[in-house]
């Protein structure tokens, strides 16, 4: 009787003991997973932002006058004139356009997220980010009061910029997102107040 007690004693220490080792395993490879999916989202995050870094800052660059720099700004697109490519003479439309795709579960809730796509002369140009889970555009004058109304784009001088991204690796878990803001002050448009040309190459 007693090597039969003994027996399911060492049973169910072994048990135990798998149990745990089979946590901690579970644990860490959870733990791999999340490290890999904010990379992943962050270097998708970094890639769109410096993209826009560029443009944005490029607004007005390749024009007579700034004025009209700014054509258009919905709660899906912005679009703009500068001049992004030192070989081509002139300014060419920008546009970034944004679409919903699906949602995403975070910590703090479901998010939808979106799709952003870079439009260069009406043509997209092979640019488009997944996994977006906020893309945030907001115009503000001189004086850093909100510009809403097309007819005041020419007092456009500073451009908030809020970008938040999740991995595109497909594991459905709970993750976090990488959050990016900037303060964007276009040299062009500063124009009108007696600033210079500058082009960022």
């Amino acid at each position: 009787m007693q090597v039969m007690i003994d027996h399911a004693l060492a049973f169910l220490i072994a048990g135990g003991i798998i149990f745990t080792l089979a946590g901690l395993a579970l644990r860490s490879q959870n733990a791999a997973i999340d490290s890999t999916q904010y990379y992943n989202a962050k270097q998708a995050t970094h890639a769109l932002v410096e993209m826009i870094e560029q443009d944005l800052a490029n607004i007005g660059a390749g024009m007579v006058e700034p004025i009209g720099a700014i054509e258009n700004h919905t709660a899906e697109s912005f679009r703009f004139r500068a001049q992004i490519d030192r070989g081509v003479a002139g300014w060419q439309v920008v546009e970034y356009s944004w679409e919903e795709l699906g949602s995403v579960s975070l910590a703090d809730g479901q998010k939808p997220t979106y799709r952003v796509t870079r439009y260069v002369g009406g043509t997209p140009t092979g640019s488009s980010f997944d996994g977006i889970t906020e893309f945030d555009i907001t115009l503000r004058d001189h004086f850093l009061v909100e510009v809403t109304n097309p007819a005041q784009y020419d007092l456009v001088r500073r451009i908030d910029v809020s970008v938040a991204a999740v991995s595109q690796l497909g594991v459905a878990e709970t993750i976090e997102e990488t959050h990016w803001t900037r303060a964007i002050r276009p040299l062009n448009l500063r124009r009108l107040d007696g600033g210079s040309i500058n082009i960022i190459p």
